[in-house]
């Protein structure tokens, strides 16, 4: 097993390289650079000018040498300086991360527990009316919208209810813990249901297949109950094809919420790397970027993992 994980993370190390190479060219291939930025709307702006602070930034260097000096200085734990908010990489990331942090996890966790429930009770009885509500629900959920189940919910429970606030904008972070959960509410359950019914069916197709084969037909016959067979002997072999897709499921959630985000005002990772490559600002887009890449591989990490813990023979092969 110990050389199982050493392969896995020498791989991971390997693709964030690569990533962020690849990263910062994309990068640099955007009109403008952050000098224009910095001196946009400045009528004092000179050529000579323009050409000394492309100097002092290192901008009129090559790509392949200005990813150098990134990289260098990335090594050291300088993550540079934001050209748009003229602060601290870290301190423009910092607080959208924390932000971020609290919708994956509760969104990550309520999914994959609703999932897991829901698949398991759907594949007992395949076809019956329980499997079809369940398999309807889920349908449900991938069809709609993310943007749309905002929307309705925004609409129901902010604006004709008043249970919960319409936006997150305004959320102090030196309120309680309760409080501040009343903001996560809303892109909580709009992220769990869009994630939630790929997850079912999965599951679902997943417990079927396994509920089928020759070992749980054996641990019928020795007399064990359904639930231990379901949660002791089934459920085990039939979460190592679904662990890939909840893995991918939680990296994406990391950069990929930019719409939910926008739509309730929460101050995430996706709006401060959108607004940073809007604004051209690219310590804080490419820190941004390469992060989210690096949380993508460390769920695909633990996701190897998993399948190790999950089936032994696959971390021997």
């Amino acid at each position: 097993m110990a050389s199982f994980t050493l392969r896995r993370i020498a791989q991971a190390v390997l693709v964030a390289a690569i990533m962020s190479f690849f990263l910062y060219v994309m990068l640099s291939l955007l009109p403008g650079d952050p000098v224009d930025v910095m001196l946009e709307g400045n009528p004092a702006v000179t050529p000579e000018l323009v050409a000394q602070m492309r100097k002092l930034y290192g901008a009129d260097q090559p790509v392949l040498q200005q990813y150098g000096h990134w990289l260098a200085r990335l090594a050291t734990g300088d993550l540079g300086y934001s050209n748009s908010q003229f602060k601290p990489v870290l301190a423009v990331l910092g607080p959208a991360l924390a932000q971020t942090s609290k919708l994956m996890v509760l969104t990550f966790t309520i999914s994959v527990a609703l999932a897991i429930v829901l698949g398991c009770v759907a594949a007992l009885k395949p076809g019956g009316w329980l499997d079809n509500v369940i398999s309807f629900f889920a349908f449900a959920c991938i069809s709609s919208p993310a943007f749309w189940l905002a929307l309705i919910f925004l609409m129901v429970f902010s604006v004709k209810l008043h249970w919960f606030p319409a936006t997150a904008t305004a959320l102090d972070p030196n309120i309680g813990l309760l409080e501040q959960l009343r903001y996560y509410v809303l892109p909580v359950l709009t992220l769990t249901l869009f994630n939630t019914g790929q997850y079912v069916r999965y599951v679902r197709a997943s417990m079927i297949e396994t509920l089928n084969a020759d070992f749980i037909r054996t641990a019928r016959a020795k007399g064990l109950g359904w639930f231990t067979v379901v949660t002791r002997h089934a459920l085990r072999n039939a979460l190592v094809p679904v662990v890939t897709l909840m893995a991918l499921g939680f990296g994406t959630l990391m950069s990929g919420a930019l719409v939910i985000e926008a739509m309730f005002g929460v101050q995430g990772m996706g709006k401060a790397i959108y607004d940073a490559v809007m604004m051209k600002d690219f310590n804080v887009a490419m820190v941004g970027m390469l992060f989210a890449t690096i949380v993508t591989l460390l769920a695909s990490l633990a996701a190897d993992l998993a399948y190790g813990w999950l089936d032994p023979r696959i971390s021997l092969q």
